[in-house]
């Protein structure tokens, strides 16, 4: 198949409309001046939609490439990626955070080939996103191309705590409660701990039925997470527990995230320094 073929049969949706994307990347060598995504979808540079474009990935942080999109409305982005080496090739579409949309994830290896993907993902809402292109293991030579169809009528409700931006600040020796309800677009809830003193602590999330899985960030890089809890069943008491134990020195701050392991959760949060943090029933 040649290019403008590729370009053209994975982007029809897109011919409706017109619209930017925004390109950038990130060539830094040492992993620790890599940006975060949310830096790098900010230092982005334009590109037209409907192009093809071809980009080179290598298989760390730093040889990712960042689009960014300003979407007008709600709508369909619809995304192909391909190359004809060996690599495991895959996207990510992100907020503004820097952290992945639901269902934003495009990583399917279309067709059993691990070098091409392509999907259409939903934009929930008017605003700013990025697409990240990455590949494992291999260095590869990439084709993309993006475009938008609008659709202003379709737009999903607002998740209430759904960014990193709305995060609820935690207080050692404290808890808080709080519901998950996918049926209703709340499937994910934020909260922000700031560290005033070093020591050892712990994060505990009780929540109903299957419990919640949660997530911890540092600040600014919600795409790469520092550690994934997932719940431990308690069948008997209908509920199910996650805990983290971790170190920290005084200034560092650190999000979670939490998703509800079945349809709908409701829980409560609580941290302690220093062994299992205990939730009041």
């Amino acid at each position: 198949m040649s290019a403008a073929a590729f370009a053209a049969g994975l982007a029809v949706p897109a011919l409706l409309v017109t619209g930017s994307v925004w390109l950038v990347v990130d060539a830094l060598a040492e992993e620790e001046a890599v940006p975060t995504t949310k830096e790098a979808g900010a230092a982005a540079e334009t590109m037209p939609l409907n192009e093809l474009v071809t980009r080179s990935l290598r298989p760390r942080k730093s040889g990712n490439a960042y689009f960014r999109f300003d979407a007008p409305s709600s709508g369909l982005l619809t995304l192909a990626l391909r190359t004809d080496g060996l690599a495991d090739v895959w996207m990510a579409v992100l907020d503004e955070t820097g952290r992945t949309l639901l269902n934003g994830v495009v990583d399917d290896d279309r067709f059993y080939d691990l070098g091409l993907e392509h999907d259409v993902v939903p934009l929930p809402a008017a605003g700013r996103y990025t697409v990240m292109l990455a590949t494992r293991d291999t260095e590869a030579e990439v084709e993309f191309v993006a475009g938008f169809l609008p659709l202003s009528d379709h737009g999903v409700p607002v998740d209430p705590q759904s960014k990193p931006t709305q995060a609820l600040d935690l207080a050692v020796g404290g808890s808080r409660s709080g519901s998950l309800r996918k049926k209703r677009g709340d499937y994910r809830d934020w909260y922000r701990l700031r560290v005033y003193e070093d020591g050892d602590y712990a994060v505990t999330v009780v929540g109903s039925k299957g419990g919640v899985v949660f997530y911890r960030y540092a600040p600014d890089e919600f795409y790469y997470d520092l550690d994934y809890v997932e719940p431990v069943a308690d069948e008997k008491a209908g509920r199910g527990v996650s805990t983290l134990e971790f170190s920290a020195e005084a200034g560092d701050v650190y999000y979670f995230e939490l998703w509800p392991e079945g349809r709908s959760s409701d829980y409560r949060i609580a941290v302690r320094r220093g062994g299992e943090a205990e939730v009041d029933e």
